[in-house]
């Protein structure tokens, strides 16, 4: 038989949530095209997809790089 320790409760808040949601929302914003700002094009959409259209069209070596990014791991060539 073999022993089982009881599952880790993690608490979840509201603060919590809305500071995770400025962190997304700052480096989306840090992440954005330069050029698009100076245009007086709009950082976010402000439709139902939440602003997740414009990243669904990068290049498939821009995920990447923005995967490795996020996880912490510098992409070597």
């Amino acid at each position: 038989m073999a022993l089982r320790r009881p599952p880790t409760r993690v608490e979840l808040k509201a603060d919590d949530i809305d500071e995770y949601t400025k962190i997304i929302r700052e480096k989306e914003m840090s992440m954005e095209d330069p050029m698009a700002m100076q245009h007086g094009e709009a950082g976010r959409s402000s439709g139902a997809d939440g602003g997740r259209m414009k990243r669904s069209n990068m290049t498939p070596g821009a995920k990447k790089s923005s995967a490795a990014q996020r996880i912490g791991i510098g992409r070597q060539r």
